[in-house]
């Protein structure tokens, strides 16, 4: 049987802060919570889901220590209120959030909603957001409003993989840390993971936390590490596989820091992409017809 991906904090963090006494109360350890979010993977692109040429191999490994959900599926077909609709739990139409927002949005996402890093700060969770956002670049839609208390990244929908001068991008695709301006070296991929190490690193172990892995890979545009040319010279879709590679490796990364710290046991980590494959990356929606 064909085996989709792991899916889905929101209805057991729901589950798991919806009574009294408080888990402490009870002496039970509250669970680390990552959810991963891939951008436009193809449904067959991994080697849990039978891939013959991709390689995922930190995914598979997840996938066969965790639980794979073989009918799951996101609340839009595009990137944007599929998100709204994945940090909120709610279906994303019913506060007027039904596509992708134009370049300054107001009305759509915004502080009214309640998303589950708002729920779990509340609680007493770290929060944390490492990527892509795509939620609205007004000042009360920004992550530090909604929940998150430390984020990296931009607010755009897509960027480049690579450093581009301020002055040939639009705003919402610069790089931040918590609204001030930031920058990268090399491969924006490596980049998320790599900040997400870095706060791995310095958190309060006394306290849970929760982070949101919001990888742009594999969006447009097509651009892939250098550093893999020679792995995927051969292969017929290069890029593409290329950047899904260099997701896993950032993903198996952040896995190796969880064990390190003896964080990965009480943790529970989530995988899936905001939709489906998209005609724009050459990706794979075997065995269904169309995309997204």
């Amino acid at each position: 049987m064909k085996k989709y991906a792991l899916l889905m904090a929101a209805v057991l963090v729901g589950t798991f802060f919806s009574c009294d006494p408080k888990p402490e109360e009870e002496g039970l350890q509250r669970p680390n919570i990552l959810i991963i979010l891939a951008d436009d993977a193809g449904y067959a692109d991994f080697g849990f889901m039978e891939s013959e040429d991709m390689l995922t191999p930190n995914l598979d490994h997840l996938a066969q220590e965790g639980v794979v959900f073989t009918d799951a599926h996101t609340s839009a077909s595009v990137c944007s209120p599929s998100r709204a609709g994945l940090l909120t739990g709610r279906y994303q139409q019913r506060f007027g959030h039904e596509m992708n927002l134009r370049p300054h949005q107001p009305m759509a996402f915004d502080s009214a909603q309640v998303t589950i890093a708002e729920l779990l700060s509340q609680n007493g969770y770290q929060t944390s957001i490492f990527g892509k956002w795509h939620l609205g670049e007004a000042p009360h839609q920004h992550p530090n409003k909604n929940g998150f208390d430390h984020f990296w990244g931009f607010l755009a929908g897509h960027r480049s993989y690579f450093p581009q001068p301020k002055d040939s991008i639009r705003e919402d695709m610069h790089l931040q840390e918590n609204g001030r301006p930031s920058s990268f070296q090399g491969y924006l991929t490596d980049a998320i993971g790599d900040h997400a190490l870095q706060y791995l690193e310095g958190i309060n172990q006394d306290d849970p936390f929760f982070m949101f892995l919001s990888f742009n890979a594999p969006h447009t545009p097509m651009e892939a590490d250098p550093m893999h040319d020679s792995l995927f010279k051969d292969h017929s879709r290069p890029v593409y596989a290329s950047m899904m590679y260099s997701m896993d490796l950032a993903i198996g990364r952040i896995i190796r820091k969880l064990k390190e710290q003896e964080l990965y046991n009480n943790s529970l980590i989530f995988f899936l992409s905001d939709n489906g494959g998209s005609i724009q990356n050459n990706s794979s929606v075997a065995p269904w017809k169309g995309f997204k």
